[in-house]
């Protein structure tokens, strides 16, 4: 769909995830961060846009990074505030990065917004892999203990 609103402009995806892997995040959440996320980044490209997916142990990232122009440093804090445009050239609403953070924030993730080495910048969304939250439960043993009881005796 992208290349159809941006055909002068190539997306990348780089990725070692398998299509199997879980997403700690509803579908539609995903789809709109993705949306956003990857709309700016051509909005504002020069020729490219990468879409970075990784996972480890403890958290997800989602990169998205463009080689448009970029910001000034110091404007950077100002991004994702919902209605703020640093640039009336080019359309938009100013509120994609606002809806991302909401969203980011409401799964315990944050949004991370940087200026590249060279031109552009990148946006990086980290959520808390889902094998990490269960971990970093905080239920007590006697109600996982229940919890645990409670659904082995479901199937019978």
């Amino acid at each position: 769909m992208l290349g159809r609103l941006y055909p002068e402009k190539s997306f990348e995806l780089s990725t070692e995830l398998t299509e199997e892997t879980y997403w700690p995040i509803e579908q539609h959440d995903l789809n709109e961060i993705l949306g956003n996320l990857l709309d700016n980044a051509g909005k504002w490209s020069a020729h490219c846009v990468e879409l970075m997916l990784q996972a480890d142990q403890e958290k997800m990232t989602i990169t998205v990074s463009d080689d448009g122009p970029a910001v000034a440093e110091e404007a950077i804090s100002q991004l994702g505030k919902r209605g703020l445009r640093l640039d009336e050239q080019i359309s938009g609403h100013g509120l994609g990065l606002a809806i991302v953070n909401d969203i980011v924030s409401g799964y315990g993730g944050n949004l991370i917004i940087e200026r590249n080495k060279d031109s552009g910048l990148s946006a990086t969304v980290e959520l808390v892999a889902p094998s990490s939250q269960a971990r970093k439960t905080d239920l007590k043993p006697d109600v996982k203990s229940r919890v645990l009881r409670q659904s082995s005796t479901k199937g019978q």
